[in-house]
Order: structure tokens, then C-alpha cells, then sequence
């Protein structure tokens, strides 16, 4: 487990100081007080669980507990760090101008580093001196030579958020099932989706959502996303009674259709509640009492066509599975960056440097389609001038490579730019 850990914490730190070296970020000249103005809600989260990992690996270390201690720490980089976090500021720090959010989260980077080098030089003494070196010493000369003459990190109790840790298990939870329920429906994770429902099986759960919101739709990839609380009616989550008639008709006779009638009359969340508070749902039917036991009744929660969806331990979510042709279109346009990302790494391009593209499809109807995805796709592979045009019109110098894409061929041209 420390041998996977040293690779996933090893790529986090080339990850960060890359970047914070082509920004020329200066962790001396940070305003502390007005970065946190700008913190977004994983921001506060990851320093909440950077003083809970530190928190909990100086205890078990205190007492002796290696194997506690080296299990806290591996959980923090390859879940809460490298898995979620990097995840969720990656394309902040790929804004290329000047941006607070993109400052907050290397503050953020650079303290998780900062305290993990620490709790870590116990275990991995010579990874963390050079992980050190590159972080903290290559910015500031005057710092100390090594990360063994450090004092161990201390605790801000203060910045530990309990409900802000658990609001984002809740969230990682979704995004897990959203995950599943895309696999159901045969869609890709960065295709786009029209809408994603949520159910929480707690009125605390959905809080803990709303107050993530952003967070959670942008990890669904979702154009819209709909929270509804235990008792919540929407058309995408419609529970509903299902009398069984027979056995109605069994106990009632010719009064059966009128208590059937009742029931499908009511609340069906305060029907189900009746049920689950006293064990049967009291009538009154043509001047009697009656009452309707469980086994009675059923109730069932329906999907529109095209929904997919899969429970979690907080809830269930739905993704809407339909594709429009706007949808059709990103969905494309993400395809081909991951071609066009994979033949930047062939032309080994430093990750700053720009190129000319040429995209061409042999399907005439994706020229019109991905004329809408122009900026998105030259943000994502840096490109200069991006031409669509017919896959026989993809010709001059620069690297050409075809593609099948779900099918279909692409020509594709990048063209690296003369320094």
C-alpha cells in the first residue's frame, strides 16, 4: 500500500508544482486572510481534512499504532487527495489568466503538501525530503534545509467541518451511483447529460447536498440536477399505491372498490407513513372503520423512458439518458479532445505550448455540430486556429493521424508552432 501511495502522492506532486512553477506561484506573498475569500466549497473541505488526517495519524503515532497511522495517511492521498480534490481543481488550475479561484487552490495544494511531507517523513524519509526540496525549498531559500528538522504539523481544530467532511461523502456517493447508472445506460462519464435526479432518503442529506450543489453537478456532468427531500413529488422520482385488489376483495367483498378508491385518494407519503407509524392504514368506508394491512399494499417508484437509475446509501439518482443534438455535439467534442490531448503527448508538447488543429469528420452533418464546440475544444488542447472542414480537405504540414470514433473516422491534424 506505501509503494502505490509513494506513486499516486509522487504524480499529485508533479501535478502541483508544475503548474505553480509555469504561474510563478509564490506561497511568501500570499494574503492568507483574503485567498480564504475565495475559497469554493472543496477548498474548505480539503483543509478540514488535511487537520483530520493530522489529527488522527499524531495520535496513532503517539501511541505506537504504525499501522493505523500509515492506513489514515494512504486513505488521505488516495482518495481525499489525489482521487477528489485534484479532480475538482483541475481545470482551475488550467485557467490561464490571472484567477482567484485558481490562486485559492494551489494555497490549498501547497498546505496539504506542506503537512503531508511532515506526517509522511516518518515513513518515506527520502521521498518526502526531495518532494520537500520542490515544493517548499525551491520557493523559499530561507526555509529550512530538510524536512527532517521540521516541527511536526500541528492541529487547527478550528477548520475540522464534521459536516462539511460528511456533506461530501454524500456527494462522492452520488457521483459513484451516477457513475453506475451511466454504465446502465451505456453513456460515457464525460458525456453531457440533460438532467440528473436525486432523491435523499433523509430531510439531513439533502441539506448536506444543497449546500453542495455545485460541486455535485459538475461531478455529474449535468446540464440540470433536481434534489428532492424523502417526500418530495417530481415527475422523474413518482411514487405511488399500488392496492392489491384480490386480497381486498377477499376481506371487503362489495366494499373493496370504495377502500381501494380511499386509498388511491390519499397522500401516498402519508399513506406510507400511516403504514410505517402503526402498522395499517385506518378508514372510514360508508360508515365503518376498516383498516388495510402492509400486505395490502405496495408502493412503487416510477422512471420516465430514457431515466436510469441506481440506489446509493444516502439516496437514489437518476440521469436522464436522452441525447440532443447539443448534447451530440459536446459529446463529440470531448471525444475528440482526449484524441487530440493523447497526440499532443506523442509530439511530447510542453503542457503551456499552443498548436494549429485541423479537425476533419467523413460524415458531413459533424462539421455543422462541432462548429459549436470551437472554443471549448481549443481552451482544452491550446489551440491557436482550429479549421473543421471534410476529412479529404485535412492536408498541409503538422502530425495527421485518423481516428474511429464510436464508428466513425476522423482526420486529424496538430500542428506544433514554430518558437
Amino acid at each position: 500500500i506505501v509503494a502505490r501511495m509513494l506513486n499516486v502522492l509522487w504524480n499529485v506532486h508533479v501535478f502541483a508544482t508544475t503548474y505553480m512553477a509555469l504561474d510563478e506561484f509564490d506561497p511568501k506573498k500570499i494574503d492568507l486572510g483574503r485567498v480564504r475569500e475565495n475559497f469554493m466549497p472543496e477548498d474548505s473541505w480539503m483543509i478540514s481534512r488535511i487537520n483530520s488526517v493530522t489529527r488522527d495519524a499524531t495520535k496513532a503515532f503517539q501511541e505506537f499504532d504504525l499501522h493505523h497511522a500509515a492506513r489514515a495517511l494512504a486513505s488521505f492521498v488516495l482518495e481525499d487527495l489525489s482521487r477528489w480534490y485534484v479532480r475538482l481543481v483541475r481545470e482551475r488550475v488550467w485557467i490561464e489568466r490571472d484567477d482567484p479561484r485558481k490562486l485559492a487552490a494551489y494555497v490549498v495544494l501547497y498546505q496539504a503538501l506542506h503537512t503531508l511531507v511532515r506526517l509522511l517523513a516518518p515513513i518515506m524519509p527520502h521521498a518526502t525530503e526531495v518532494m520537500y526540496r520542490d515544493l517548499v525549498k525551491a520557493a523559499d531559500a530561507g526555509a529550512p534545509e530538510s524536512v527532517h528538522i521540521l516541527p511536526w504539523p500541528s492541529v487547527d481544530r478550528g477548520a475540522i467541518d464534521a459536516g462539511l467532511e460528511r456533506g461530501m461523502s454524500m456527494v462522492r456517493a452520488f457521483v459513484e451511483g451516477g457513475a453506475a447508472a451511466r454504465q446502465q445506460a451505456q453513456l460515457k462519464l464525460r458525456w453531457p447529460v440533460s438532467k440528473a435526479v436525486i432523491r435523499a432518503y433523509s430531510q439531513e442529506a439533502k441539506s448536506h447536498l444543497q449546500g453542495l450543489q455545485s460541486v455535485l453537478q459538475s461531478q455529474l456532468n449535468c446540464k440540470e440536477l433536481v434534489l428532492l427531500g424523502p417526500e418530495e413529488q417530481a415527475a422523474e422520482f413518482r411514487l405511488t399505491c399500488k392496492p392489491n385488489a384480490q386480497r381486498l376483495r377477499e376481506r371487503f367483498g362489495e366494499l373493496s372498490q370504495p377502500v381501494i378508491d380511499a386509498l388511491q385518494r390519499m397522500d401516498v407519503f402519508r399513506l406510507r407513513a400511516q403504514l410505517q407509524r402503526h402498522g395499517f392504514v385506518g378508514l372510514q368506508i360508508g360508515g365503518q372503520k376498516v383498516s388495510v394491512s402492509p400486505e395490502e399494499l405496495s408502493f412503487e417508484e416510477g422512471l420516465p423512458d430514457g431515466f436510469a437509475a441506481v440506489p446509493t446509501e444516502f439516496g437514489r439518482i437518476a440521469i436522464d439518458a436522452r441525447m440532443t443534438p447539443e448534447l451530440q455535439a459536446e459529446c463529440l467534442a470531448r471525444e475528440l479532445v482526449r484524441r487530440l490531448q493523447t497526440m499532443r503527448k506523442e509530439l511530447d508538447l510542453a503542457m503551456e505550448e499552443r498548436v494549429d488543429v485541423v479537425v476533419g469528420p467523413e460524415v458531413n452533418k459533424y462539421i455543422k455540430l462541432l462548429a459549436t464546440q470551437q472554443a471549448y475544444i481549443s481552451r482544452e488542447v491550446r489551440v491557436r486556429n482550429l479549421r473543421i472542414c471534410r476529412a479529404a480537405e485535412v492536408k498541409g504540414a503538422g502530425y495527421v493521424k485518423e481516428w474511429n470514433v464510436d464508428g466513425d473516422r476522423f482526420k486529424l491534424l496538430v500542428k506544433r508552432l514554430s518558437t
